[in-house]
């Protein structure tokens, strides 16, 4: 009954009426949407073509190979966030969002999703410790905690969808770049001074080496999808042109706000 409360009334509500339009136009349900569809529509072919069995989680939490090892540890650093995650997943027992692999898990694609943002530049303790070379370490613990080896992995990779006005800016190509990706973990795993050598060595030297790094645009996939069902790629498109609406950067006098 709640389900349909809420359907009926985002089907009748103006967005900015009575919440800021962000709120519904934006990158999060975007990608819902998105995952939604190709979840339903299977296309092996496609960077988000579901594996059997595999299924999909927004704002999933991943563990961190650089948790606090005590009270008040200066190196430390929380789990961070998925904006999506598909694959052979599921939500760790007793959280709310605590992603874990299964054990026969064969498809693990992270998916950060922009609309005008750009990628976060470092955490507290490590300000260099990029938002992809973080997530792609939290990756590697994922898996590792699982005790999957990299060659179970059918297909893992790390994925940013922006519009196609923000990737031809290059704002995403230094930070997708593997060699950056390795350099960048190498240095936060040498601040530990040993302690983290053996999950280096063991688990992200090898799991990193399989796993994929892109940058697609919404617009590239919406057209797909177009070419798939015309009627949902219109829908959809539709709803993009909202979300890049109700998300373009405020100008004061002739300048970004």
């Amino acid at each position: 009954m709640a389900d349909e409360c809420l359907i009926k009334f985002l089907r009748k509500t103006k967005p900015g009426t009575f919440f800021p339009s962000t709120d519904l136009y934006k990158e999060g349900w975007m990608l819902r949407l998105i995952l939604d569809w190709f979840h339903r529509n299977p296309q092996p072919t496609h960077a988000f073509g579901f594996n059997r069995k595999a299924t999909w989680y927004s704002e999933a939490l991943l563990p961190s190979a650089f948790l606090p090892r005590f009270r008040g540890d200066n190196l430390a650093e929380n789990w961070t966030h998925a904006d999506g995650v598909i694959g052979h997943i599921t939500i760790e027992e007793n959280t709310r969002a605590g992603l874990e692999l299964r054990k026969d898990a064969s498809q693990f694609i992270v998916i950060e999703a922009k609309i005008f943002s750009g990628l976060s530049k470092g955490v507290k303790h490590a300000p260099y410790f990029n938002q992809v070379a973080r997530t792609v370490a939290c990756m590697v613990e994922v898996a590792k905690r699982a005790k999957i080896c990299p060659s179970q992995f059918e297909d893992i990779a790390f994925c940013v969808v922006a519009p196609k006005s923000q990737i031809g800016k290059g704002i995403f190509s230094e930070f997708m770049d593997k060699n950056h990706i390795q350099s960048t973990v190498e240095q936060r795993v040498s601040e530990y001074q040993g302690a983290q050598d053996n999950w280096f060595n063991d688990w992200f030297s090898l799991t990193f080496h399989k796993t994929k790094t892109d940058v697609i645009s919404w617009e590239c996939i919406l057209d797909f999808i177009s070419e798939k069902n015309a009627a949902d790629g219109k829908a959809l498109k539709a709803f993009y042109e909202k979300c890049l609406e109700f998300n373009k950067p405020a100008v004061q006098n002739g300048k970004p706000a």
